[in-house]
Order: C-alpha cells, then sequence, then structure tokens
C-alpha cells in the first residue's frame, strides 16, 4: 500500500530526531514516505540543518504556522484518496498488551499495522483511524473498535482531500481539533476505527508544539478549555465536558460500537 507519513513539528528538530524519526527507523519503516511539515522558511532551515547533523534524510516541506491549519493544508496538498498517516514528532516507542493486559513493547510490523488500518476503512466506509490514546493496559484490549471511539492526534490514519478536514463547514481551526476531527468523522460516515491494543510512549506538554504557537501554557489552557466547551455544547449528544482528577478540563464522548473486531 502507498501510503505517506507526515509528522507536522515546531520547534522540535531534536526531539522529532529522538523521538519519532527513531521510532520508525527501529521499525524499519521507509523513511523515503516521510514528510516533516514545519511552520515557517526558518523552522525549515532549522530542520534541515539538525537532520543533516544527525545523517537522516528525510523531506522537510514549509507549511502553516497552527497545528490545525497544517492539517488542513496537509489533506490539500496530496492527491485525493491518498492514505496519510500522521504522527506527532515525539512518539518514542509503540506498546501493546499481553494477554493479562499488561503493557509490553510492540514487536509487530509497524507498516502491517498501518495497511490493516486503512484496508479496514476500505472495507467498513470509515475514513479515519487511530491508536488507543492512554499508556494504560487496564484500559485497552485485544481488540478493533469500530463506531465511535476518540481518535488521538498523536498517531491516526486519514485520507487526502477528506472533507472532514477541508469541507467548506470547517467554520473552527482550534485545539480541540482532535475531538473536532473525531466526531466529525464519525458524523459523516457512520464510524471511526480504534485499536484498543496499541498505544505509544510520548511526551505530554513538551517544550515547543502547539504550547510554544499559542503564547505559552497558560494561553494554552484557557484556549483549549474554550474550545473543548463549544464542541461539546455542539455535540451534546455524543460529548460532554469534565474534569480530570487534577481539574483540567477534557471531553468524553459516548462510546458507541457497531463492531468489535479481535486483534493480537
Amino acid at each position: 500500500m502507498d501510503y505517506q507519513i507526515v509528522i507536522p513539528s515546531f520547534k522540535r528538530s531534536e526531539l522529532l530526531i529522538k523521538g519519532t524519526l527513531s521510532t520508525l527507523k527501529r521499525h524499519e519503516v521507509d523513511l523515503e514516505r516521510v514528510t516533516v511539515w514545519t511552520a515557517s522558511d526558518a523552522e525549515t532551515k532549522t530542520y534541515e540543518g539538525a537532520l543533516s547533523k544527525a545523517g537522516v534524510s528525510v523531506k522537510v516541506v514549509q507549511g502553516l504556522s497552527g497545528l490545525c491549519r497544517q492539517r488542513v493544508l496537509i489533506s490539500k496538498h496530496y492527491p485525493k484518496g491518498t492514505p496519510i498517516l500522521s504522527l506527532d514528532d515525539d512518539v518514542f516507542s509503540l506498546h501493546t498488551i499481553d494477554k493479562n493486559k499488561r503493557l509490553k513493547p510492540f514487536e509487530g510490523c509497524l507498516s502491517r499495522l498501518v495497511e490493516k488500518g486503512f484496508s479496514l476503512c476500505e472495507k467498513t466506509g470509515a475514513q479515519l483511524w487511530g491508536i488507543n490514546p492512554v499508556m494504560n493496559g487496564f484500559f485497552m484490549d485485544h481488540t478493533i473498535s469500530i463506531g465511535l471511539r476518540y481518535i488521538c492526534g498523536i498517531f491516526f490514519g486519514s485520507f487526502a482531500g477528506d472533507p472532514v478536514w477541508t469541507g467548506e463547514d470547517r467554520k473552527h481551526l482550534s485545539s480541540g481539533e482532535d475531538f473536532e476531527n473525531t466526531l466529525r468523522s464519525f458524523k459523516r460516515y457512520k464510524g471511526v476505527i480504534r485499536f484498543d491494543g496499541v498505544c505509544v510512549k510520548t511526551k505530554y506538554f513538551a517544550p515547543g508544539g502547539i504550547e510554544a504557537e499559542l503564547g505559552g501554557r497558560d494561553k494554552r489552557a484557557s484556549d483549549h478549555e474554550q474550545q473543548l466547551r463549544r464542541i461539546a455544547s455542539e455535540h451534546p449528544k455524543l460529548s460532554k465536558i469534565y474534569r480530570k482528577a487534577d481539574g483540567t478540563p477534557n471531553i468524553k464522548l459516548r462510546p458507541i460500537t457497531h463492531q468489535k473486531l479481535k486483534w493480537t
């Protein structure tokens, strides 16, 4: 399958090399598939220099500032229907669970996982697939859920030109885009796909990234809460706001299951 891998990144060239690119190399993924998307000409030069110094050959393309705007541009950039695997720049490793639901390193073929995700989309009519957003075996299982599950932007598959991203009815480009994309895709295609037994080790709130683009952690938190409240109000039957133990606001999606497939 001729899928592409895109990695939007901002002020994290070193983290990108140590994180996602190292993970892809460890899983023997062809780096010719990979394109790193930057936010400015200066950023492009910084990334090209860092990659050259590290001896890593990866295409770098200048895009737009703002993660959601970047994702829209990426979806428009490739020929319509191109399978696109989107990754954050800080994916340090992939994990799955054993029969006792204990976490263990993912040692399967990453390309086969990706191809399975896109193949299931083609079979079911879904246009979005992803993996478990939490690194906790208690909340994981050896299944693939088809229905409504949260698809996190850390690691997900979609198709270029999908109106979920590019449609004129897309009125908001916000920090709540993961929830927005999940809900828009579910409503349009009647389902999304999630591998319940795969997760990634990442570094939330690392320097750079969306936090730097929004002007710091406090600004990000304020903007994020506003966007989450808006999204929940626009999809009241499918989502609701709640607060985590530390007081951070988040959205809980109503779990809808059309089908459960076994997966190991």
